[in-house]
């Protein structure tokens, strides 16, 4: 049920590749959270078909509510950077360094936003599954 939902990567994937993938923090506790979630599954779950629609379930749930957050993100990023760019010139212009601080941490807040979201996403047990589709699809 998990395995098939898991993608393999492709023949060219550098090993390097892979073993970050194993060694990143964020992947090693996705990978808790679903582990947990499968021994969960495995011991209140009469038979295997209710796991499998409680996977489908959680993950229906979770890749559309982090897809729209990464669009925020991504846009609030961009803005950020795009206004940031101009206010830091003209606060140098100006000697308003408040000005400038506060534009520097504007970028700041749009990875903080979808780190919170992530957080928060319905279905975050199986986001391991996701972030392995999204590294090796």
């Amino acid at each position: 049920m998990i395995l098939d939902t898991l993608p393999e990567p492709s023949a060219d994937t550098p090993w390097e590749e892979i073993l970050n993938f194993g060694r990143d923090p964020a992947a090693l506790a996705a990978l808790a959270r679903l582990r947990k979630w499968m021994a969960k599954i495995a011991k209140d779950s009469p038979s295997p078909g209710v796991g499998e629609d409680e996977l489908t379930a959680l993950l229906h749930d979770y890749e559309p509510h982090m897809r729209l957050h990464r669009i925020k993100s991504e846009r609030g990023t961009l803005e950020a950077f795009l206004t940031t760019t101009a206010e830091v010139a003209s606060a140098i212009v100006t000697m308003k360094r408040g000005a400038a601080v506060k534009a520097l941490f504007d970028v700041s807040r749009a990875e903080i936003a979808l780190l919170e979201a992530e957080q928060s996403a319905p279905g975050r047990e199986v986001a391991y599954i996701t972030h392995a589709r999204e590294r090796f699809s």
